[in-house]
């Protein structure tokens, strides 16, 4: 199912929002679907990228500048290559994308201004040869969780050299044994012909993941050699937490332990949105191997012993969410400490009446815990709640004795939609 709809233009002035409500929905973007949910399980899934789109910027080309030859480009000045539906550069010249029908043309920011101050090239959908085209992603990188909400968002606006004032495209959701969900986007009017200010839109969808590969794919709508230029194109989960990534913190200066890591005693706040609730934890940015695209803090569980960390969420009565979070066991702490059957409680309870909405052990098996401090293997646990009140909080709590125990990162929650709830 397609969510609510959001489309912002910015020429760095002006700024102006629209929010299109998708039929037989009939509800702001900003809105929430709350819905009841049972069932409460801690799990492990594969971990999420920032970005599950892979090359959603079009920064990796297989093709190289040069001159003369099919395939790369043909020249000084030349700004564009095409690339045809069914021709061996369909699926090789735009790494982690394909050209399905019609064809495209990369275009280089040396000619064409780019979405991004910082991007080389986007993509023009329709090409001189053959008309409109179709682009679609390879499977995201990570198969969108099942009911989990998604948002979607991406740069587009029209081709300055010429065509009609009015351009369209369609963005497609791809699921495996699943029916495509297709979105006609709102017309974009060409509005200059200027190459070196181009004015990009930003439109924003969503979609729930099904456990399945997924496939996005752009179709352009406009006939003739001139339609829609694509450009940063984003899908993430919709989390609702704040600061699980632990990358905002007032800890520049405090003092480090002689590891390397930062060591935080109750009732420290210094990491944003979160409690250290008994004895203490570390914290570090670097030194070991962060979680998967996950370039901020994580915390060991333990300091001078057995510690505990908490946060919170605004939830409502009704409404059901998924709490993510990876987790490790710390390389140098003894392998005989992670013998029990427990690492770690992850425990939910409504914040203001104190009710235990779940309380999971978590084991780490020794045999998953790597030797190496730069190459740590991490696992993402999972928990499902159903919230009874305006807030929510949740713990971590180390059940491992000595100096150094469970490495937790990347804490995300997200809701589940109403139609998915059970």
């Amino acid at each position: 199912m397609w969510y609510p709809t959001k489309i912002e233009y910015s020429d760095g002035v002006r700024r102006l929002q629209v929010f299109i409500t998708t039929e037989g929905v009939g509800i702001a973007l900003v809105q929430w679907l709350w819905w009841w949910c049972w069932a409460l399980r801690v799990g492990m899934v594969q971990a999420d990228s920032v970005n599950l789109v892979d090359n959603g910027n079009f920064e990796r080309m297989d093709f190289v500048l040069g001159k003369g030859s099919k395939g790369i480009w043909e020249g000084k000045g030349m700004t564009r290559l095409d690339v045809e539906a069914g021709t061996p550069a369909a699926v090789g010249a735009i790494p982690g994308w394909r050209v399905v029908a019609g064809g495209v043309q990369v275009l280089s920011n040396a000619d064409y201004a780019s979405a991004s101050a910082n991007s080389s090239f986007c993509i023009h959908l329709n090409s001189f040869l053959s008309g409109p085209g179709t682009l679609r992603t390879m499977p995201l990188l990570v198969s969108p969780h099942l009911d989990a909400l998604y948002n979607l968002t991406f740069s587009a606006a029209a081709h300055p050299d010429g065509g009609s004032a009015s351009r369209s495209l369609n963005v497609s959701v791809f699921r495996k044994r699943s029916l495509p969900e297709t979105k006609a986007m709102p017309s974009i009017t060409s509005s200059s012909s200027s190459r070196t200010f181009i004015p990009w839109t930003t439109y924003s969808l969503f979609f729930t993941g099904t456990d399945q590969n997924t496939y996005v794919e752009f179709a352009s709508t406009t006939a003739g050699k001139y339609g829609i230029i694509l450009d940063d194109v984003k899908i993430s989960l919709v989390d609702v937490n704040v600061n699980g990534a632990f990358d905002s913190s007032s800890l520049k200066t405090m003092q480090h332990s002689s590891e390397h890591f930062l060591v935080l005693k109750p009732p420290s706040t210094a990491i944003s949105n979160w409690l250290v609730t008994s004895n203490s934890i570390k914290y570090s940015k670097s030194d070991y191997s962060s979680s998967e695209d996950m370039l901020s803090g994580f915390v060991d569980l333990n300091a001078h012993s057995s510690g505990a960390i908490l946060s919170s969420i605004p939830s409502r009565m009704g409404s059901s969410y998924e709490l993510l979070f990876d987790y490790a066991g710390n390389p140098q702490a003894s392998i005989d400490a992670f013998l029990e059957d427990s690492a770690f409680l992850v425990t939910i309870e409504d914040q203001a009446q104190g009710t235990i909405l779940s309380s999971e052990a978590v084991p780490i098996a020794p045999s998953s815990i790597s030797s190496d401090i730069s190459n740590i293997t991490w696992t993402t646990g999972t928990a499902s709640f159903m919230a009874i009140g305006n807030y929510t909080k949740f713990s971590f709590i180390s059940q491992i004795k000595g100096a150094y125990g469970p490495l937790l990162a990347k804490i995300r929650v997200y809701e589940i939609p109403k139609e998915y709830s059970t």
